[in-house]
C-alpha cells in the first residue's frame, strides 16, 4: 500500500452532501471535486475522472493519479503511479496502492511521458466545462441504477442517458489514458456498452 495520497485530497466544498435518496455522495457536488493535488507550483500530478468499479464484492469509486505537468508550451502526462479507492457512501478512502502501467496490461514505460500534448485550446474550455458538467450529472444517475442492478437488463430507459456518457467521456477525457480506464473501470464500462446498445 502507498502512503501520501490521503494528505493529498482536496474536495474543495461541500464534503458532507450526499444523495439522500440512495445515499451515495453526489458525483455533481463531491466525486468530481477529488483531487490529488496539493497545490504546489507547478502541479505535479493530475487526477482521472472517477471510475466506478466492484472490488472485493463492493462498489466503490476508485481514482487514476498521474505525474503531470504543465507549462507555457503545454501540458504532459504519464503513465499512472497511483490508485485510491472510495467507499461511494461515506467518501472514505478505502485503500491506496503505488502501481505500474502492467497492474492494467498495458506496456507503456513508467519513466516515459505520452507523446500527445494534452492542453484545451483556449477557445474550446467554455464548450468543455460544459461537457464536463453534463458528464457528471449523468454519472449521478447512471452509477445509482448500476450499484442497485450490475445487469443491463430491464434498464432500457437508460439508453439514451448511457450513449451520452460514453460519447462525453471518451470525448473529454484524456486519450492516452483511455485504456487505463477501460482496465480499472471494465465492469462499468461493459454495463454502459450493453446498455448503450
Amino acid at each position: 500500500m502507498a502512503a501520501g495520497l490521503t494528505g493529498c485530497i482536496n474536495t474543495a466544498g461541500n464534503k458532507t452532501m450526499t444523495d439522500t435518496a440512495k445515499h451515495f455522495k453526489s458525483f455533481v457536488n463531491y466525486w468530481s471535486r477529488i483531487n490529488f493535488w496539493d497545490g504546489a507550483i507547478p502541479k505535479k500530478e493530475s487526477t482521472s475522472y472517477p471510475v466506478p468499479v466492484l472490488r472485493k464484492g463492493q462498489v466503490q469509486i476508485a481514482y487514476i493519479v498521474c505525474p503531470y505537468i504543465y507549462n507555457q508550451k503545454g501540458s504532459w502526462i504519464w503513465p499512472p503511479n497511483k490508485v485510491a479507492w472510495f467507499d461511494p457512501v461515506s467518501g472514505d478512502l478505502l485503500d491506496e496502492y503505488s502501481v505500474a502501467p502492467d497492474y492494467f496490461n498495458q506496456d507503456d514505460p513508467v519513466d516515459k511521458k505520452f507523446k500527445k500534448n494534452l492542453s484545451i485550446p483556449s477557445d474550446r474550455v467554455d464548450a468543455f466545462d460544459n461537457l464536463r458538467k453534463r458528464l457528471f450529472e449523468l454519472y449521478d444517475v447512471l452509477f445509482a441504477a448500476w450499484a442497485a442492478n450490475h445487469s443491463s437488463a430491464g434498464q432500457g430507459q437508460l439508453q439514451n442517458q448511457a450513449r451520452d456518457f460514453l460519447r462525453i467521456f471518451y470525448q473529454i477525457s484524456k486519450e492516452p489514458l483511455k485504456p487505463y480506464y477501460e482496465a480499472l473501470g471494465r465492469d462499468w464500462f461493459g454495463w454502459l456498452r450493453a446498455l448503450a446498445q
